[in-house]
This record gives C-alpha cells, sequence and structure tokens, in this order.
C-alpha cells in the first residue's frame, strides 16, 4: 500500500514538471518584452544618434510658437485585437499606422519642417531662427513599433523625431515583432532607425506612479527622495552614453524638485502634456507637447497646424 502510494506521489510530481515545462516553454515563446534589459554599466553599445543642428535661413513665425507633437504606440488597424483594448475602446495611447501616415503626409503637403530637438533647443534660447512652418515629432517610451511601424513612414516623408526611452527596458536580444504585445525595441533596432531618430531619457526605471489609490497616484519623480531620482536619471543617462539634452517626465508630472534634479545632472529641457505650443517664453524645463491619441482625427490633428499657414 505504502508502495503504491509513493508510486502514485511520484507520478503526480512527474506529471506536474511536464506541464509545469510546456507551461514555460510557452510562455516564454509569448513573452511580450525581452528578458535581457540594459544597465548604465553595462557593455551594450547603444549609439545615442545625436544631430548637428542645422541652419536655416527661413525666418521664425511672427509669435515665435512651434508644436511639438507626442507619439506612444504604432499599430498597423489588421494588427488590432482584443489585447488592445481597455474598457471595450482601443488603448488612447495607440496610433494606428494608416491614421499616423495620413498625419505625416498631411505635414509634408503642408510643408513643413521637423525639427531635431538641438534646432529646437538653439530656437529656444533665442541663438537660431527656424522655418515658419516647423513641428517637432517625439515619440515616448521606446517601443518597438515605433521602429517597425514608424520609422519607414517618417524616412520615406524626410522627417526627424526624438525618442524618449525607458532606458532600463532597452533590451539586448532580439524576439520576432508581435504587434499584440508590448514590446521595447533592441539596441540594434534603435542604432538601425538613426537617420530618423535621436534618443533621450524618459527614465531607467521610473516609470511608475505610487500612492494609497489610483486617484492619489502620483510619478515616482515627486513621491520618490531626491537621491533615488537622481541615480536613475543618471542611470538612463549612462545607457545613452551621456546624451543628457533633454529629459520627458513620466506622464507629464514633475515638481520643483524634479527640474532642480535635471538641471543638477546637466539636462538643458524637459518636456511636459500640456496641450499647447511650445515658444521663446516657456520654461526650459515646462515645454507643452500636443499628444496625438487613438481618437484625434484629422479635423482635430490639421487644427494643431491651422495657426501656422
Amino acid at each position: 500500500m505504502i508502495l503504491k502510494s509513493l508510486f502514485a506521489s511520484g507520478f503526480l510530481a512527474l506529471l506536474f514538471s511536464i506541464f509545469a515545462g510546456i507551461f514555460l516553454y510557452l510562455t516564454e515563446l509569448h513573452l511580450p518584452e525581452h528578458a535581457t534589459t540594459a544597465s548604465a554599466d553595462s557593455n551594450i553599445e547603444i549609439d545615442s544618434c545625436a544631430k548637428e543642428p542645422r541652419r536655416f535661413n527661413a525666418s521664425t513665425r511672427h509669435d515665435g510658437t512651434v508644436p511639438i507633437l507626442t507619439y506612444h504606440r504604432i499599430v498597423d488597424e489588421s494588427d488590432l485585437s482584443s489585447r488592445h483594448m481597455v474598457d471595450g475602446r482601443v488603448n488612447q495611447m495607440i496610433v494606428t499606422k494608416e491614421e499616423f501616415k495620413k498625419q505625416i503626409a498631411f505635414l509634408k503637403e503642408e510643408g513643413f519642417t521637423s525639427l531635431t530637438l538641438p534646432e529646437l533647443h538653439e530656437f529656444l534660447i533665442n541663438k537660431q531662427e527656424i522655418p515658419k512652418k516647423s513641428v517637432v515629432i517625439t515619440f515616448d517610451d521606446g517601443y518597438k513599433d515605433n521602429v517597425i511601424e514608424a520609422y519607414p513612414i517618417l524616412k520615406k516623408y524626410g522627417f526627424q523625431a526624438a525618442s524618449f526611452l525607458i532606458a532600463g527596458m532597452i533590451t539586448a536580444e532580439d524576439r520576432p515583432f508581435t504587434p499584440e504585445y508590448v514590446q521595447y525595441a533592441t539596441t540594434e533596432e534603435l542604432a538601425s532607425a538613426c537617420s530618423v531618430f535621436s534618443y533621450y531619457s524618459h527614465t531607467f526605471d521610473f516609470h511608475h506612479r505610487k500612492g494609497s489609490s489610483t486617484k492619489d497616484e502620483k510619478s515616482f519623480l515627486i513621491t520618490e527622495e531626491a537621491g533615488a531620482i537622481r541615480k536613475d536619471v543618471a542611470k538612463s543617462i549612462g545607457v545613452l552614453k551621456g546624451e543628457s539634452l533633454a529629459f520627458a517626465y513620466p506622464y507629464g508630472e514633475y515638481s520643483p524638485k524634479s527640474i532642480r534634479i535635471l538641471n543638477e545632472l546637466g539636462i538643458d529641457m524637459a518636456f511636459t502634456t500640456e496641450e499647447r505650443d511650445a515658444s521663446q517664453d516657456d520654461h526650459l524645463y515646462e515645454l507643452p507637447r500636443h499628444s496625438i491619441f487613438h481618437d484625434t482625427t484629422m479635423t482635430r490633428f490639421q487644427s494643431i497646424f491651422r495657426p501656422h499657414h
């Protein structure tokens, strides 16, 4: 009887091990993100893709403003699935590739010039003028689909863009592109898109919020101690090989403490999510951006640029 019990227990343990192994194998095949991430002291080579400012002959608009756009994920409409839904609707942070192409084509047809962040910075500190029809295109987080879907479109139309990376999510090893999952770009993919993208910090691992309830949650850049924030942002700059021109606040949330730390780290300007054009009157650590969402219609998109015609 004892032998039978031991045999039964052993058999069940064997079955459990087999099924656990199968589960782990299938999970590995469908992981939404890569397992290996970068660190400030790693040997991962990432080109920050910095670009020297161009010189423009055209003069700035009389009101001295420039629209800055913010995107997150770009997903082909045919790839949308239940995984992209939030409360029965497509996640607002997703813009379809089809809509993105229409928006970029519109900017091209209207004669807009896309500025790099060094060019924007020189304009903001009144060091140079820019074309009257100027735009700045930015992406937050560093998603893989930015390289796969957005990069070819931007390159086709000759536009530049800035990507604010969650540096701790930069991956060293590649996996197939699976648009139903949230995936972050690899170091190789980032480098391959340097003709369009330049890369800046969106923290290393502080793209989180904390609070006693969802209603009370605030960004780590507000809730955490100054030393911890400084260490995280410095680590992200290290991954970017010292690139410290610009920073984007996670969730657009910041405080005087955040600004002081960025200044101490030698960061020259930082971006919020305030919805309006940027101007030379803005504080360099409180620059506004127009967020482009899934439900941003072409009418709404075009209205951003109406004052610039």
